[in-house]
């Protein structure tokens, strides 16, 4: 009986001597870890800052600050916050099922990046550029990057999952977009009209719109990408003019924002890469 009120005591002083964001933090973490969860980082600075993760993918961290807990005086009331914010989480992390998601893949544009560790799905257009595919949830609205943990969960290869991403892709530009003739100070360029501006830096990959862009202006023909701006297709002799007069053309855009950085130059062998200096 001494025995174990010698430890009771000593867990009782040990408490006493941990700190509330200790104690927060420990809480926080044990709530996660039931939930697939983990903390990754700590970042002490002028205030603590905590990043979450899935511990199957360091790459899609969440950044919680210590506040949203610390004003909390009652301890109930702060386990009762914390396990709250955990599950927030947990929802927010949740894995999508594959009916739900898979009508509404993008692939997007992004530098090579050689990570062994990585479980990203790419699809390689040049030895320095690929494209990756995200996903958006509808609920949250968090982009997630695909990778092999969403295959293995959703039960199928990469070979399914490319075959019906670019069939998709296709179907999404037979449907909902259309490419426009304009004339503009006596040339001709092609503008790349959506019913969703979000689509238009994703459908210019597809199958579909490399074939209708080539009928109309034939090989090579070029983008200018950038965010900022919409889709504009030009001809070889046209390229500086489209490089020049992009401000011009639309109006609503700063001059400030025009900072192309990737040109796409459409061949009939495929899609090269290059950064706009």
């Amino acid at each position: 009986m001494k025995k174990y009120t010698t430890i009771l005591i000593f867990l009782i002083f040990v408490s006493c001597l941990e700190s509330k964001e200790d104690r927060i933090i420990r809480k926080l973490n044990s709530e996660l870890e039931t939930r697939g969860l983990e903390i990754d980082t700590i970042i002490t600075h002028n205030t603590t800052e905590i990043i979450i993760s899935p511990k199957e993918n360091k790459e899609m961290g969440t950044v919680v600050p210590l506040y949203e807990f610390s004003d909390v005086e009652n301890q109930d009331s702060l386990d009762l916050l914390i396990s709250r914010k955990a599950d927030k989480l947990e929802a927010w992390y949740a894995l999508p099922e594959w009916n739900d998601k898979r009508d509404i893949f993008s692939p997007w544009l992004r530098k090579n990046f050689n990570d062994p560790q990585s479980e990203i799905y790419k699809h390689r257009l040049t030895p320095n550029y690929i494209l990756t595919f995200n996903h958006s949830n509808t609920k949250t609205h968090r982009p997630s990057t695909i990778g092999k943990r969403l295959l293995n969960h959703w039960g199928i290869t990469e070979k399914e999952f490319k075959d019906w991403s670019w069939n998709h892709l296709n179907l999404l530009y037979d449907q909902q977009s259309e490419l426009v003739k304009i004339n503009f100070k006596g040339r001709e360029l092609l503008h790349l009209k959506c019913h969703s501006e979000h689509h238009q830096h994703t459908l210019i990959f597809s199958e579909s719109f490399k074939k209708e862009a080539s009928k109309n202006m034939g090989y090579p023909f070029y983008i200018i990408l950038n965010k900022n701006f919409p889709v504009y297709l030009s001809k070889k002799g046209d390229l500086e003019f489209l490089k020049e007069s992009l401000a011009e053309i639309e109006s609503e855009i700063k001059q400030s924002d025009i900072f192309p950085t990737e040109l796409l130059t459409y061949t009939e062998n495929g899609i090269e890469v290059s950064e706009i200096e």
